[in-house]
């Protein structure tokens, strides 16, 4: 689907205002702040940065780097795609039938920003949650107009005074079917994208097994009915993979934080939430990745080569994303408030760099290291995405390949003019 990128932009642009202009109000400031605030938007650019463009430069032939390439190109797309697109579409679609809101074009929609903590105590908590996001969507200063629903979610609470309960068991409905679906489709994006490139990829190279390595080997003769069978195996598994945990994370996780029980899920209710009502959280990036795209790219692999360089390549990404991204963050983010006098890590219990939304009211310093640290991180796992983690797996590709050609020949000796294009 093609994306309008002036759209986007447009989008995540907050407009100066002409009489004093602040860094907060910034273009550059904004745009780091939503890209920070959107997992999936990260996961894109972590995709085309660190393993779409340098991965597809360090490919071993023509094929592997078009395949890379348009994968992760692909991948970019459905960052905005899902979020700008699809979740506003599940917003409306599902808060219809409901009848709590009456007009669609008016701020009653913003009623899927409240919290899912405030599903976790009844009819009564949640009217309170209602009025309490009225006041945070109307001091949110890094929206790109000025937004005031107190009126429209107060017709919302007087449309249900008189059955409070239903408006908290249709909100919860809705809330289960977004996050089902969102699971559903993001999922299903994800996991069809490594099928069609791989089976595009075939039409012109004629060959089933991994691209990296077609220069390197001749591919090994399967017959063609087992391995028509195969792949339809791999492919209803996959296809299970990219549903059944749709529908068994949204029941058990609406079912754990409105039950009246204390459970950990319950406990971290919000970690389940949607920013602005269409950015997922990481939480819920994890659980997509961990229990859909992971375990669904590992099946979709053409041959063993292929699917243990995906084990590595698509976990490095996630290691990327959890952990040297956050590490960079924190290392720098404690030096710059040690030798700078920033504020970036903020005085509060909880460990780690603040999100740059959370760093209000305090000095332009601080928000430019905040900024500055964030994309410094960002950079790091780029890095160590699209050059360390190609030039091991590479390594490793050919060193496999060369073991088995020696030991196929270990008395004949090999002529090292095959590997020579190699580095062998």
């Amino acid at each position: 689907m093609h994306v309008n990128n002036n759209e986007v932009l447009n989008h995540i642009k907050i407009p100066l205002k002409k009489d004093k202009p602040t860094f907060q109000a910034g273009g550059f400031y904004n745009i780091s702040t939503k890209v920070q605030e959107n997992p999936l938007l990260n996961r894109g650019i972590l995709d085309l940065g660190g393993i779409g463009i340098p991965q597809a430069a360090m490919s071993n032939n023509k094929t592997e780097a078009i395949e890379r390439g348009t994968m992760s190109a692909l991948y970019f797309s459905a960052s905005f795609l899902t979020p700008f697109v699809m979740l506003p579409f599940f917003n409306k679609r599902f808060l219809r039938p409901t009848e709590i809101v009456k007009n669609f074009k008016s701020n009653e929609i913003l009623i899927m920003e409240v919290p899912k903590k405030y599903l976790t105590k009844g009819a009564d908590y949640l009217i309170e949650g209602i009025r309490e996001t009225a006041k945070v969507i109307k001091n949110d200063k890094l929206r790109k107009t000025k937004v005031d629903p107190t009126q429209d979610f107060e017709n919302i609470i007087e449309r249900f005074k008189d059955n409070k309960e239903e408006l908290y068991k249709r909100l919860v409905k809705v809330h289960e079917k977004v996050l089902k679906w969102d699971f559903l489709t993001t999922g299903a994006m994800w996991v069809a994208t490594p099928w069609g490139i791989t089976e595009g990829s075939k039409l012109f190279t004629k060959r089933d097994d991994f691209s990296a390595m077609h220069k390197m080997k001749t591919e090994e003769k399967i017959d063609a009915e087992k391995l028509k069978k195969d792949k339809l195996k791999r492919f209803a598994l996959t296809t299970a993979i990219a549903t059944v945990p749709a529908f068994l994370v949204s029941k058990t996780a609406m079912k754990c934080i409105t039950s009246e029980s204390n459970n950990i899920i319950k406990k971290y209710a919000n970690n389940f939430n949607y920013k602005y009502g269409k950015f997922m959280s990481k939480t819920l990036f994890a659980l997509m990745w961990a229990l859909a795209d992971y375990p669904a790219s590992l099946v979709s692999a053409r041959d063993g080569y292929e699917r243990k360089d995906r084990s590595i390549r698509y976990g490095g990404m996630v290691v990327a994303f959890f952990a040297i991204d956050p590490l960079v963050n924190n290392v720098l983010g404690k030096l710059s408030d040690a030798v700078l006098g920033t504020e970036v890590m903020g005085k509060r219990d909880i460990k780690g760099l603040r999100e740059i939304t959370e760093i209000k009211n305090v000095s332009k310093l601080t928000k430019m290291s905040a900024v500055g640290i964030y994309w410094a991180g960002m950079i790091a796992a780029i890095a160590a995405l699209g050059f360390g983690l190609p030039a091991f797996l590479n390594a490793m590709l050919k060193n496999t390949i060369r073991k088995e050609a020696l030991a196929k020949s270990p008395v004949i000796p090999l002529d090292k003019r095959n590997f020579k294009e190699f580095g062998f």
